[in-house]
C-alpha cells in the first residue's frame, strides 16, 4: 500500500518505474528467444563430431548477444531498484519542508543521504568504465562487420549483436542520466538536511561548489560529427585563439626584426614578410587550439561552403582587396617607405594592410587606399628602384646677352650645389628665340625622395641663378609690348609747362 501510494504522490517516478518495467518485460522476451536459439545450436554442436567453423561462429555470436541482453537487463533492474531510493529521498525533502520532523530524524536522514551519495557517485564512475567499454566493443564489431563480406554465413548474427549492443549501450547513457539526475537532487537535499539541522562543513560546501562548476564546464551545447562542443571546450577553445593571436604578434614581430637586423632586407621586404607570417602563425595557432579541444575539423567543409556563398555575395570588394594586399606583398610594385603619388596627392606608405594602405600624405594628412586601387589604376612610385630624380630650371636673359656666358654661368651654379649628381651630368640647352627673352633650360639628376625635396633644390638653383647673374650684369628679361597707334590725321602733341600747372595757371607754354 506504501509503494502505491509513494508512486501515487511522485508522478514523475511513477512514470518512469512503469516505462523500465515494460523495458525489462522486453528484454525477458529476446533473452528467453536467443536462450532457445542458443540451445538449439549447441546440440547441433554436440551432435557433430568435427563441428566446421562457420557453426562455431555462431554458437560464439548467439552467446555474446545473450550476454549482452543480460547485461542490459541487470541494468534495468538496477535502475528499478534505485527508484525506491529516489522516492525515499523525495519523501523525506518533502516532510523536512514542512518543518515538523524531530532534529535526531533529520540527523539518520541525513547519515541516510550522505551515505546514498557515496553510492551514487561509485555507480556513476562504474557506469562511466562500462560505457566506455561498450563503445570499444561496438567499433570493433562495427569495423568487423566492414571487413566482412555481404554472403558471410556469421554476418546475420553478427548484426543482430550489433544491434543489441547498440541498446544496451543506449540504456548506459540513459542510466548515466538518470544517475546524474538522482545525484543533483539527492545532493539538494543533503543540503537542504544540513541547513535545517544548523550544521555547515566548508569542505562538504567547496565539494558541491565544485561539483556544480564540473557540471556547467561539461555542460554539452551542441554536437559536430558525433564529437560534443561543451562549455569548457569553448572557453578552452577562446582562451587558446587568444594565446595564438598574441604569440602571432609577438612571432611575425621577431620575422621582420630578424629579416631587418640579419637578412638586411629593406622595410618594405621586411614589413611584407612580417605580415605574411602574421596570418600564417594566427592560422596554424587556431588549428591547433581547435585541435586541443577535440573539435571536429569537418565542420569546416560545412562552414566553407556556406562562407564562400557570403564572400561570393556579400563580400567581394574585401576578398578582392585582401587578395590584392597579398599581391601587392609579393610581386612588390609598392612597399613601406616607398613615395607615391595617387590621385595628385604625394605621399610615404606607411603600412599594407590586409584591406588597405595607409598614405602619409607630405602635409601631414593620412590617406586610406583599397589595395585594389594599386592594381587596377596608375600609380607613380617615386622610388621604385632608386631615388633619383631629374629635374629641370627654365631662366629667359634679354636679347643682346652673351648667350656663351649665360651658359657658363649656369653650369658653375648646378656644378657647385652639393646636391646636384656628377653622373647622370648636367645638360643645358638653349631653348628657343621667345617672344621677350633667349630661354636656356639647365636639366639634373638629384636624390630626393618626395616633391618638396626637389622643389627646394630648384629653389636654390635659381637664387644662384638670380646672384651670379646680377653680379656680372645679366639681365633676366621680362615681357615687353611695342604700342602702335593707327591714326588717319597726324596727332596733335604740345607741351605743358608743369611748374605754371602746379600754381593753378590755365596759361600754355610755346608749342
Amino acid at each position: 500500500d506504501s509503494g502505491a501510494a509513494s508512486a501515487q504522490d511522485f508522478s514523475p517516478l511513477a512514470v518512469q518505474e512503469r516505462a523500465l518495467r515494460r523495458e525489462r518485460a522486453e528484454v525477458e522476451r529476446r533473452l528467453a528467444s536467443v536462450e532457445l536459439r542458443y540451445e538449439a545450436l549447441q546440440q547441433r554442436f554436440s551432435r557433430q563430431l568435427d563441428p566446421p567453423q562457420s557453426l562455431l561462429d555462431e554458437v560464439e555470436a548467439l552467446r555474446a548477444q545473450r550476454d549482452l541482453i543480460r547485461q542490459r537487463a541487470a541494468l534495468v533492474d538496477a535502475r528499478l531498484e534505485r527508484l525506491d531510493g529516489q522516492r525515499s529521498v523525495w519523501q523525506h525533502w518533502s516532510e523536512a519542508l514542512r518543518g515538523k520532523v524531530p532534529r535526531d530524524e533529520l540527523e539518520s536522514w541525513k547519515t541516510e543521504t550522505a551515505a546514498r551519495m557515496a553510492l551514487l557517485e561509485a555507480a556513476e564512475l562504474e557506469r562511466e568504465v562500462a560505457r566506455a567499454d561498450l563503445e570499444r566493443r561496438l567499433e570493433v564489431l562495427r569495423e568487423r562487420l566492414a571487413r566482412l563480406p555481404d554472403t558471410a554465413h556469421p554476418r546475420p548474427l553478427l548484426e543482430e549483436q550489433r544491434d543489441a549492443l547498440t541498446r544496451l549501450l543506449e540504456a548506459e547513457r540513459a542510466a548515466a542520466d538518470d544517475l546524474a539526475e538522482d545525484l543533483r537532487l539527492t545532493a539538494r537535499v543533503d543540503a537542504e538536511l544540513r541547513d535545517r539541522t544548523g550544521e555547515f562543513r566548508p569542505m562538504e560546501f567547496l565539494a558541491s561548489g565544485l561539483r556544480s562548476i564540473r557540471d556547467v564546464w561539461s555542460y554539452e551545447i551542441t554536437s559536430v560529427d558525433d564529437a560534443p562542443i561543451t562549455t569548457g571546450s569553448l572557453v578552452l577553445a577562446v582562451l587558446l585563439a587568444s594565446a595564438g593571436l598574441w604569440a602571432s604578434r609577438r612571432g611575425s614581430a621577431l620575422v621582420g626584426r630578424f629579416a631587418t637586423n640579419r637578412l638586411k632586407l629593406d622595410a618594405g621586404a621586411s614589413g611584407a614578410l612580417q605580415t605574411l607570417s602574421f596570418y600564417l602563425l594566427l592560422v596554424s595557432f587556431t588549428m591547433l587550439a581547435l585541435r586541443a579541444v577535440h573539435f571536429p575539423l569537418t565542420a569546416f567543409t560545412v562552414l566553407g561552403g556556406a562562407l564562400a556563398i557570403g564572400i561570393g555575395f556579400g563580400s567581394q570588394n574585401v576578398m578582392n582587396n585582401f587578395i590584392s594586399g597579398l599581391i601587392l606583398m609579393l610581386e612588390r610594385p609598392v612597399r613601406m617607405g616607398d613615395v607615391v603619388e595617387v590621385n595628385d596627392n604625394h605621399g610615404t606608405i606607411e603600412k599594407i594592410g590586409a584591406r588597405s594602405t595607409q598614405i602619409r600624405s607630405m602635409d601631414g594628412r593620412h590617406i586610406v587606399v583599397p589595395n585594389s586601387f594599386f592594381l587596377e589604376n596608375n600609380v607613380v612610385n617615386w622610388t621604385l628602384s632608386d631615388d633619383l630624380v631629374r629635374t629641370s630650371v627654365i631662366v629667359g636673359v634679354i636679347y643682346g646677352s652673351p648667350t656663351r656666358q649665360v651658359e657658363e654661368l649656369i653650369g658653375r651654379v648646378v656644378a657647385e650645389d652639393a646636391s646636384i649628381l656628377d653622373h647622370p651630368a648636367p645638360i643645358i640647352l638653349f631653348d628657343e628665340f621667345g617672344d621677350n627673352s633667349l630661354n636656356f633650360e639647365v636639366h639634373f639628376w638629384v636624390r630626393s625622395r618626395s616633391p618638396m625635396g626637389m622643389r627646394l633644390v630648384q629653389s636654390r638653383v635659381r637664387f644662384a641663378i638670380d646672384d651670379l647673374f646680377r653680379e656680372h650684369g645679366l639681365v633676366i628679361a621680362f615681357p615687353q609690348r611695342d604700342v602702335h597707334l593707327d591714326s588717319v590725321s597726324p596727332i596733335e602733341v604740345r607741351m605743358v609747362d608743369g611748374t605754371r600747372r602746379g600754381t593753378g595757371s590755365d596759361q600754355e607754354g610755346p608749342s
